[in-house]
């Protein structure tokens, strides 16, 4: 099955890097990088700023992985991550993705 797994980075350089690893890696087929404007609490202050969205476009069997990824990469302390399945997918777009990814043949 297809998925998306985001987070949320501080900076254009620390996005691009998250992205380039994952895709070099194999564990996501492609990532969007979009900006954001963020409004959260954080250790009791009100954050309103500018972030960017990470979009992993992964197989779900390779969120463990991914996920473990960003974490070790990722500069916050707690990084959202935040997984979305994918339930309808062309054809097409489903066999260039599992053509990008690392993933375990099916039985």
């Amino acid at each position: 099955m297809l998925c998306i797994l985001e987070t949320t980075c501080s900076s254009l350089e620390e996005a691009q890097m998250l992205a380039k690893a994952a895709v070099q890696q194999k564990q996501a087929a492609c990532c969007h990088i979009i900006p954001i404007h963020s409004c959260y609490e954080w250790e009791g202050d009100l954050v309103n700023d500018g972030e960017l969205l990470v979009r992993f476009k992964t197989l779900k069997e390779n969120i463990h992985s991914l996920t473990q990824l960003i974490k070790k990469l990722h500069s916050y302390d707690v990084p959202a991550l935040l997984q979305i399945d994918i339930k309808s997918l062309s054809d097409e777009y489903t066999a260039w993705v599992l053509s990008q990814c690392e993933h375990k043949a099916s039985s």
